[in-house]
């Protein structure tokens, strides 16, 4: 099973049999967004979010990767990541936020 990155026009939508990593970061304080980080960040600290999406109906194996590959981010981050567990339904504002047209 591998991760896959999904085209900017499928952000938002996802699958109830699948799991999924979203990666969000900012200078700290600040909303984070599709379009609201600069990669030119000059001074200041940043903040990383990873959330992992659990669809009502993903199988333990394909949970079990997104919840794993979440840790392998937060590694490669050196640990300076929030990580979130989201489930389909129970979604953080924080979350819903990144979609500005909603999840579907």
């Amino acid at each position: 099973m591998n991760v896959v990155a999904l085209p900017r026009d499928q952000y938002g939508t996802f699958y109830d049999t699948d799991s999924y990593i979203v990666y969000a970061a900012s200078q700290y304080g600040q909303a984070c967004g599709l379009d609201t980080v600069s990669r030119d960040v000059k001074g200041g600290c940043m903040e990383y979010h990873i959330h992992f999406w659990l669809g009502s109906r993903t199988n333990p194996d394909k949970s079990g990767v997104a919840a794993y590959k979440t840790v392998e981010l937060d590694n490669f981050l050196n640990c300076c990541a929030t990580q979130h567990r989201e489930t389909e339904g129970n979604e953080s504002a924080r979350f819903l936020s990144f979609f500005k047209n909603g999840i579907r």
